[in-house]
């Protein structure tokens, strides 16, 4: 099993706005799909593992950015 890891979090300290969007969307220059390497981080994953405060807004995004996994709650 080959596990990676990923995080990253304001330059306050926190890893997710109050509304649960994740501190690199709400960077200036932010675009989604294609920010901060993550296209390139999540092609080798299966899985996603997320707190529910990020997870919920995802749930009405208009953009799934986890390609075809599907969610499991």
């Amino acid at each position: 099993m080959h596990i990676k890891a990923r995080m990253s979090m304001s330059l306050d300290g926190y890893i997710a706005a109050p509304d649960g969007t994740p501190a690199p969307v709400r960077a200036s220059g932010s675009v989604p799909g294609q920010s901060h390497g993550y296209p390139e981080f999540i092609d080798g994953c299966d899985a996603v593992v997320m707190g529910r405060r990020t997870f919920l807004p995802a749930l009405t995004a208009t953009h799934w950015p986890w390609g075809d996994m599907r969610s499991l709650s």
